[in-house]
């Protein structure tokens, strides 16, 4: 039985300090990046990874999803408030136009053309949402929500605790209705896109959304905002996310 093919998008730099650092390239170079924990965790749950570049061609983007078996919409950059129709509050982070449009049009693509599993990854649960019209808290502690971004804590350990809707595919993979997830975002869903449905919040406050399902599509479809491929190595219940992802894309 051949593996099912995984893409999972990059992130994407102009920074070229780190790498000219590093004896990996020169200055004026661009890069895509990824952690590689994102590889390891697909690699785990039983599929072939497949690092997805930012393209030219926004038809070539295409044509590469559409060869897959699914994709992960991994973590980064926040997403340009114009994307969702509002002015930049200068709370955001670094942000990369040409992600935003490439992944915004795969998003829609893969969800309203094919039927590829997906799996959001913190960026990816906002990307979800953003494809579908809905909007973003640019910063979650300026709009007097609670602080996420625990970097005090590291990546491969858990910092707080989601409540998980019990009839939804989520609590089906994990086997209960609370888990404790990282936490390394300071933006959040706001209003909710057309057809998602959330399916876990924050354990104390229940308007911070922590994972989405896509309603009435037969694909595997789930946004998180934690960061389960950091956790999967030491956490069966964040391996058991990727392995479901995995096994939704077999072609058995």
């Amino acid at each position: 039985m051949n593996k099912p093919l995984i893409g999972i998008t990059t992130n994407y730099s102009f920074d070229d300090e780190p790498c000219v650092k590093s004896d990996i390239g020169g200055k004026l170079q661009q890069w895509h990046l990824l952690a590689d924990d994102y590889i390891r965790a697909v690699e785990t749950a039983g599929g072939l990874p497949v690092i997805l570049p930012l393209c030219g061609c926004l038809k070539d983007a295409r044509e590469t999803l559409a060869r897959l078996d699914g994709v992960v919409f991994s973590g980064g950059n926040d997403l340009n408030p114009l994307c969702y129709g509002e002015p930049n509050s200068g709370k955001v982070g670094a942000i990369q136009p040409a992600r935003d449009r490439q992944e915004l049009e795969l998003v829609r693509f893969a969800l309203e053309e094919t039927d590829l599993p997906v799996l959001g990854v913190c960026r990816g649960i906002q990307l979800f949402n953003v494809a579908a019209g809905g909007t973003l808290h640019q910063d979650m502690v300026s709009d007097g929500l609670p602080p996420h971004s625990f970097s005090m804590v590291p990546m491969q350990e858990t910092s707080q605790r989601v409540r998980i809707a019990g009839e939804s595919l989520l609590a089906q993979i994990i086997g209960e209705e609370m888990t404790e997830v990282n936490s390394f975002h300071h933006q959040c869903i706001k209003a909710l896109g057309r057809g998602w449905v959330p399916v876990a919040w924050d354990e104390h406050c229940p308007q911070v959304i922590e994972a989405v399902e896509r309603e009435g599509r037969a694909a595997f479809t789930l946004g998180v905002q934690w960061h389960p491929e950091t956790l999967a190595a030491k956490y069966p219940q964040h391996l058991k996310i990727f392995q479901a992802f995995v096994r939704a894309a077999s072609k058995e």
